[in-house]
């Protein structure tokens, strides 16, 4: 089955990228995608998320989950910037002390 759907012309097209952390079981990843907002026959403005090869996937900033867990307990960042932020919240002890996260859940 093909989640490939007509879009209308007036929509409006962004290229974005997000890094993500799952709080979880840790797993930091960033992915790019083709935003597609548009305005339906109803007049209701909506957005479409599609990955590299065009089909629709789940939108990393309104219905965000981690691939390696399926949690949904996430952070969403800027590109770029997961694996610095999983070293500081996840990360493995500095001078014998752990990662923010791991020193919050402890």
């Amino acid at each position: 089955m093909s989640t490939k759907t007509k879009v209308p012309e007036t929509s409006t097209l962004r290229h974005e990228a997000y890094s993500c952390i799952c709080l979880d079981c840790g797993h930091s990843w960033e992915q790019e995608y083709d935003v597609r907002r548009y305005v339906d026959g109803r007049g209701v403005t909506r957005v479409r998320c599609t990955g590299g090869d065009g089909e629709a996937v789940r939108s990393p900033v309104t219905r965000p989950y981690c691939p390696a867990c399926e949690s949904t307990v996430l952070r969403v960042l800027p590109a770029g910037t997961a694996t610095s932020m999983a070293r500081v919240l996840l990360g493995p002890p500095r001078q014998g002390r752990p990662g923010l996260l791991r020193r919050l859940l402890g």
